[in-house]
């Protein structure tokens, strides 16, 4: 008996163990089956190993780490006919650890394999693989291909749409032999095009002007308006690009930019070019330019300057034949400008460098003369009054922007600095008179001759009251200033960024005068006097910020920040 029970006693602990065990692995399987409920997305994307170029067509195989198939996809593109065109895939995997293999075939590359590891999901809403850099296969190996029926058509069509993108051909339009692109740009249909170098689209005013997708000269849209040779146009793109740091980080932070860029033709990708200009005409005046740039697929050497002594700081006129605001000015206006560029940036464009440098000096004389009359009972009073002002003014800045990208980090640095002096000579006089001082001469001779007159002067002319003012005025100032930021990309999928603005002004001013102001009538004798102003002025500031982004798989972003500010 004693021997039965404990048989039995035994079976039901191990029926007790059993059933605990299976109880355990059954709630391991759910949590295993939760846990596949919830994927992350692999995002990946394939470029040409030697160009980077987007690869079409290119077919793509997730594997797990023991070859297995997982899924498979041709690649998407995103930004399609713009210089950010990519070719990327997306896969849904578990949000847990794993290790996979991904295999991209195009035919005519070498398949290319990249491992990606998902070590920790935590907040991560995607997980980024490395880039396919593909290596074509040798030509001998696709050579015997045959194209299949090509029919060419005559019809040149000038705008089409490509979802958000406008692409104008520059081809469809007709200009004239030696025609710049700003003559292009003024043909683009919905197009219009200012005399300071703004450009509208439909009405939007475009914030870049690019070239082959990069920046040229930014801000500053007439140094391509006025120099870039339209038949080595191939199309404009206007768009709107997403920022750096919206690209890099993945969501939208910032506004995008309204861009119209410019690609060359192929066979001008790489090469010298050169544009010079020059004029003379009557009275001395003369009008001359010279632009030259060398240029590849990733750098860019520009020169430029111009003189001219025609009144305008624009040296041709509107779109609509109107001259700029500048011409219009009084006097004589002289003005000399040189400058250039430097652009460069890696094979795979992590690292990107802008350096542009201006230099400019101008010379304004302004004289003004004048000769009134006022009816008076009492008897007329005629008056005579001439000012002259000469101007002239030195600037120079130079600007640097750095970008240096990798998967994890995004690093941007923008620096300049600038310096102007300004130095203003002024002469003015004007004197009144009882009678009509005009027998004496001009006005020149008349406003002579009463400085020199006693206060009785002469029968033919008596002044009542004379005034002069002599004046000098010197202003020089600098500007420098540093704007760094520093995003990151943490391993649990939060973002934090580092950033410190700063600046430093300095602005001196040292004013002249001599002043006199004399009535004939008056026996204390003339008001003479000196004056001398000086002014002294210096600004800086400064803010180091901190920035912490928690960011969430349901597209919401928390963002906390913290910042120290001089004023």
């Amino acid at each position: 008996m004693k021997g039965l029970l404990k048989f039995i006693g035994t079976l039901g602990l191990l029926y007790g163990v059993s059933s605990g065990m299976a109880a355990r692995a059954q709630e391991t399987g759910a949590r295993e089956d939760t846990a596949q409920v919830r994927t992350i997305p692999l995002w990946g994307h394939v470029k040409d190993g030697f160009t980077y170029a987007a690869l079409h067509g290119t077919f793509v195989t997730l594997m797990r780490e023991d070859s297995t198939v997982v899924d498979t996809m041709h690649v998407q593109c995103f930004n399609s006919g713009t210089p950010q065109e990519d070719t990327y895939y997306k896969f849904d995997v578990p949000a847990r650890r794993a290790r996979y293999i991904i295999k991209a075939e195009h035919p005519d590359y070498y398949p290319e394999y990249v491992d990606c590891t998902v070590r920790y999901v935590a907040r991560n809403p995607y997980v980024d693989a490395r880039h396919h850099e593909m290596r074509r296969r040798p030509y001998a190996s696709f050579a015997d291909r045959s194209l299949g029926e090509v029919v060419v058509k005559a019809t040149k069509i000038r705008v089409a749409y490509r979802g958000d993108t406008v692409v104008y051909n520059a081809d469809a339009f007709n200009l004239s032999e030696g025609a710049m692109l700003n003559e292009l740009v003024r043909q683009l249909p919905g197009a219009e095009l200012k005399p300071n170098g703004e450009i509208y689209v439909n009405g939007r005013k475009v914030d870049y002007l690019t070239l082959n997708g990069t920046d040229f000269f930014k801000g500053d849209n007439r140094k391509m308006l006025d120099n870039l040779p339209a038949f080595t146009v191939q199309q404009v793109k206007v768009y709107d690009k997403t920022t750096d740091r919206s690209e890099f980080l993945g969501y939208d932070t910032e506004k995008k930019a309204y861009v119209m860029d410019v690609s060359l033709k192929r066979e001008y990708n790489t090469g010298y070019m050169a544009n010079v200009a020059a004029g003379g005409g009557t009275d001395s005046h003369y009008a001359g330019r010279a632009f030259g740039l060398r240029y590849s697929d990733r750098s860019r050497v520009t020169l430029f300057g111009g003189m001219n002594n025609t009144n305008v700081y624009n040296d041709r006129p509107g779109e609509n034949g109107e001259w700029p605001e500048e011409s219009l000015t009084n006097g004589e206006f002289v003005t000399r400008q040189t400058g250039g560029e430097f652009f460069w940036q890696n094979k795979a464009k992590g690292i990107e460098n802008s350096l542009t440098a201006n230099a400019e000096w101008s010379d304004r004389d302004v004289n003004r003369k004048s000769a009134t009359e006022a009816y008076l009972p009492q008897g007329n009073r005629y008056t005579r009054s001439s000012s002259l002002q000469d101007v002239d003014y030195m600037g120079v800045n130079a600007n640097n922007w750095l970008t240096w990208k990798t998967k994890d980090h995004l690093l941007t640095v923008h620096s300049y600095v600038g310096y102007d002096r300004t130095d203003t000579h002024g002469y003015a006089r004007d004197a009144a008179f009882d009678a009509d001082p005009s027998a004496v001469g001009g006005i020149d001779e008349v406003l002579d001759s009463a400085f020199l007159l006693p206060s009785s002067g002469s029968a033919r002319m008596r002044w009542l009251n004379r005034s002069s003012t002599r004046s000098l005025f010197e202003e020089w100032k600098y500007n420098v200033g540093h704007d760094m930021m520093w995003d990151a990309k943490l391993p649990w999928g939060d973002n934090l960024q580092l950033r410190f603005t700063g600046s430093l002004s300095r602005t001196e001013n040292d004013r002249f005068e001599h002043y006199l102001l004399d009535y004939a009538s008056s026996g204390s004798g003339a008001d003479r006097r000196n004056r001398y102003d000086r002014g002294r002025r210096r600004n800086y500031y400064y803010q180091p910020s901190a920035e912490y982004t928690f960011n969430f798989p349901n597209d919401w972003h928390f963002l906390t920040y913290y910042n120290v500010s001089s004023k």
